[in-house]
């Protein structure tokens, strides 16, 4: 009986040991790919490849970018839930996309043109950055439009819902919040104070992001802008 005891655990043992190692199923990683293409576009799938006609479903990799020509527009989804809509005559690189879903870090470099986000996941201690010669903007959730003018340095952010940030290079910033816009008007400027958002740039939210026809809304704007505040 003892014997028989002491075989049946030895090859429990070597059954065990035997055995197949299991792993965890790997997190979801983040990455970002083309769900919209209307009219001329072209994108650099990843860093040392070439530019080619922008397509729905092709995948973006951090260093790769986006250009839009004339009338031309893209919708760039990132697989966390965020929505990055690009207005005509655009061009930016995806700089960093953190493969993490928790605190992810995004960074988008503008060369020039206008981009339209929303922001649905918490971001805890990551960030959601655009970056240009003249500042930065950056949402903490969840809408923000930037646009920015590279013959001049004219940089604008308007936050359409939750807060956002305008960064110069000097460091100074102002912070918008729900129907706002402020501006950095050249290269070596400071963040002007947040102004209602104009009735200007409200429509164009309505007219490029049809998915924030709800915040827009209830949102009253201000009257259109002026020549010396646009450029």
């Amino acid at each position: 009986m003892m014997l028989r005891k002491l075989l049946l655990a030895l090859t429990t043992t070597l059954l065990a040991a035997c055995a197949p190692a299991t792993t965890a199923p790997n997190p979801e990683i983040r990455s970002a790919s083309l769900s919209e293409v209307n009219g001329p576009a072209e994108t650099l799938p990843a860093p040392n490849t070439q530019w080619v006609t922008a397509s729905v479903g092709q995948q973006l990799a951090a260093g790769g970018g986006v250009k839009t020509g004339l009338n031309g527009r893209v919708r760039l989804d990132i697989s966390d839930g965020t929505i990055v809509r690009v207005a005509p005559e655009t061009q930016f690189t995806l700089e960093t996309l953190s493969p993490e879903l928790e605190n992810p870090t995004t960074l988008f470099l503008l060369d020039a043109g206008k981009v339209f986000i929303q922001v649905t996941k918490e971001l805890g201690s990551g960030s959601f950055e655009l970056k240009t010669p003249s500042g930065v903007a950056a949402v903490r959730g969840s809408l923000m439009a930037v646009e920015y003018y590279p013959a001049n340095g004219h940089l604008i952010a308007t936050c359409l819902e939750g807060v956002c940030r305008l960064t110069s290079n000097s460091g100074n910033f102002a912070d918008l919040t729900a129907g706002q816009q402020a501006g950095i008007r050249g290269f070596n400027a400071e963040p002007n104070q947040p102004i209602t958002i104009d009735v200007t740039r409200l429509n164009e939210w309505l007219r490029e992001f049809p998915e924030a026809a709800n915040a827009a809304s209830v949102i009253t704007p201000g009257p259109p802008p002026t020549p010396t505040t646009t450029p």
